[in-house]
């Protein structure tokens, strides 16, 4: 009800008009790129890029035990004033195989933290993209590399120097955030495209294998068949039991 030189019925009354909440932007699309040698888009202002993507890219100093890819997410409805998070999960096991047999050497679970800095992700919107990279694996480690190869993993526990395989398996989950500080909206999860049948899709989910081997010469490679890097989850089932 509104009375003319008088405003609105809440102001008489004394109470507070509502005051409209701008709308929040929504994610459009996404892209996952995972090309063998392509490198992440020059769009893309990461700390890190660019990136060479793909099964044991070229990381600064040659072949590396890692896979790398890149998320572009669209966004439309962006206006001045918002700011973007990109927010990651995983779940993960190492192995290394030892005279002949295979030994777990870490355990994460899914739902585990995955992002603790903004280094592989650029968050200002150009041509509405924003943009998430990871390099799973071991990209310190340079390939190939002689027979005494050792790795500290995150739980503190190194790799067997008579090992002759390593294999990581890991699957993650990403979602977009935005926040508006001056309307007072907090960190809000984005919705994304519904998934094919219609159903509601929360994450990107994406998984990766690095599968190292010392070959016939005794220096460690990457074993090119049983790795990659895909869309889409691997289970707990598959991450948790031993490679074959």
């Amino acid at each position: 009800m509104y009375l003319r030189g008088l405003g609105t019925a809440e102001s008489i009354l004394g109470e507070p008009a509502p005051v409209a909440v701008p709308a929040l932007p929504r994610i459009t699309g996404f892209d996952f790129r995972n090309k063998n040698g392509a490198s992440t888009d020059p769009e893309n202002r990461c700390r890190w890029c660019p990136i060479e993507l793909g099964v044991s890219p070229n990381l600064g100093k040659g072949k590396t035990a890692a896979n790398a890819m890149e998320l572009r997410f669209t966004i439309a409805g962006h206006r001045a004033g918002l700011e973007y998070d990109i927010t990651r999960t995983w779940r993960n096991s190492v192995w290394q195989r030892v005279d002949g047999k295979w030994q777990r050497l870490q355990f994460v679970p899914m739902g585990t933290g995955d992002d603790a800095h903004d280094h592989d992700e650029s968050l200002t919107p150009v041509n509405n993209h924003i943009f998430s990279a990871d390099t799973p694996g071991f990209p310190d480690v340079p390939l190939p590399q002689p027979h005494g190869l050792r790795m500290r993993l995150r739980n503190g526990v190194i790799t067997d120097v008579d090992a002759t395989e390593i294999v990581q398996r890991a699957s993650y989950a990403e979602w977009v955030l935005v926040r508006d500080k001056g309307a007072g909206i907090p960190w809000t999860r984005l919705k994304f495209p519904p998934l094919p049948n219609g159903s509601p899709r929360h994450f990107v989910f994406w998984h990766s294998i690095v599968w190292l081997r010392r070959n016939n010469a005794n220096v460690w490679v990457m074993n090119l068949a049983r790795s990659w890097i895909r869309l889409g989850s691997m289970s707990a089932a598959i991450i948790n039991s031993a490679p074959t």
